[in-house]
Formats: structure tokens, sequence, C-alpha cells
């Protein structure tokens, strides 16, 4: 049974395409919509400003000319979204270079991400 309600919309963006999938399924097993999946900060911050999702699920390190630290931001400045970071660097330096944001932070996950860690954050929120 879903805790979560499906009215709780989540923007994924992960360059990776196993991990985004598999954060996809894992979303879904714990009741969100998942509106969309973007590998670039651009292309989130496009899908943010059109569906205005309740929560995105932020890589870091993207492959892209924009990092997920400054697609944060800019999505920020369109609409207070909440942002849950997701690093393969270490969750302290993470976590030193985005408490002064002005974006709402709920959580920085460290990889590898597993299905018990992501609900326990979600259902924290």
């Amino acid at each position: 049974m879903n805790d979560i309600p499906l009215s709780r919309k989540a923007l994924i963006v992960e360059d990776e395409v196993l991990s985004a999938h598999l954060f996809r399924l894992w979303l879904t097993n714990i009741g969100y919509h998942v509106l969309d999946l973007a590998a670039t900060g651009k292309e989130a911050c496009e899908i943010a400003a059109r569906d205005a999702p309740d929560v995105v699920f932020m890589d870091i390190g993207l492959a892209s000319d924009m990092d997920g630290v400054e697609a944060a931001i800019r999505i920020n400045d369109q609409r207070k979204t909440p942002v849950c970071f997701i690093t393969g660097f270490p969750v302290r330096e993470v976590k030193e270079r985005v408490c002064d944001l002005p974006a709402r932070v709920v959580g920085v996950l460290e990889k590898p991400v597993n299905e018990g860690t992501l609900r326990r954050l979600v259902e924290a929120l």
C-alpha cells in the first residue's frame, strides 16, 4: 500500500539513464507520479516551469553546461520547488555547498541510493 498520495508530482534530473529509470521505478512504487526525466539542467528548468513538480530529485554532477546546483537555483527562481540532491560526492561537502542556497533543499542522498533510503527521505517530506 502506498503511503504518499498520487498527487505528489516529481521530476527526476539524472544524466545516468539506468539510475534515472531506477529512481522512476522506486518513486512510482512509493506512490509518486513522475512527471518526466531530465538529463540536463536546461531541460530540468524547462520541465519544472511547464509541469510544476512538487519536488525535484536533482543529480549534482550533470554532464551539461549547468550542474544540478545551478539548475536548482534557476528552478527556485521560477517557483519555490523543494529539491533533493543526489550525488556521488561526499554528502558533507555537498551539504556545505548547498546550505546557503535560496532553493529549499529537503535532502541530500549519496550514491549509490537504494529504495529504502529514498523511501525514508520522501516519507519525511
